[in-house]
């Protein structure tokens, strides 16, 4: 429990917590804030696969309902999305689902098994 809820501050002039304990509780913010758009930026980046494992299931609830633009390296985090687009070097290069993009075989492709073969 937070001394001032979801009010609390953490990091540096704040509460210390773990990067998983942060985003759990950005995550919980969200919900309470309810928006009809959502953006995430690298939000497990710093999360080992178990901690981004539970924090990818708490986001699938979050992300229900509503528009959401997930910016992402670890591409596990986005196979699920109605819509995936690729970019490098800041152009797009590929665009689809993560079965179109699997199929097409290009860097979408490349990175996913990349990705697992670190797991």
């Amino acid at each position: 429990s937070l001394e001032k809820g979801y009010e609390t501050q953490v990091g540096r002039a704040g509460l210390e917590m773990t990067e998983e304990q942060k985003i759990k509780l950005s995550i919980a913010r969200a919900v309470l804030l309810n928006p009809t758009i959502l953006l995430l930026d690298e939000v497990t980046g710093g999360l080992d696969f178990e901690a981004e494992t539970i924090v990818q299931e708490a986001l699938d609830l979050l992300m229900l309902g509503r528009s959401t633009i997930i910016i992402a390296r670890r591409l596990s985090l986005i196979k699920n999305a109605d819509y995936i687009a690729v970019m490098e070097e800041g152009q797009l290069v590929e665009m689809g689902t993560h079965d179109e993009l699997i199929t097409l075989g290009g860097l979408y492709a490349e990175l996913l098994k990349c990705e697992e073969a670190t797991k």
